[in-house]
């Protein structure tokens, strides 16, 4: 997947973030969202979902909404009074 985005945009690319999501048939989903809100920094970005099951209306697809790289957002900024002076664990 590396060399393709890269021979498409003709910018080195890395791996930022990898994780695996499981959720049951029943479980409930995910309301619409940004997945990059939190890096504003990095201005190109490409998101591969890459589901180990074929991904149905029935069993709860990616939803794409046409035109949205478009938009403009505001960029969430982190309110550290929120975290009352508790530190990351490492």
């Amino acid at each position: 997947m590396t060399e393709i985005l890269e021979t498409l945009t003709g910018e080195p690319m890395v791996l930022f973030k990898e994780k695996i999501n499981f959720k049951q048939p029943w479980g409930g989903g995910y309301q619409a969202h940004i997945d990059s809100m939190h890096t504003p920094h990095r201005k190109l970005k490409a998101s591969h979902p890459d589901g180990a099951e074929p991904a149905t209306l029935e069993n709860g697809c990616l939803e794409v909404v046409a035109g949205s790289h478009k938009l403009q957002f505001q960029w969430a900024k982190i309110d550290v009074s929120r975290l009352n002076g508790r530190k990351a664990r490492r």
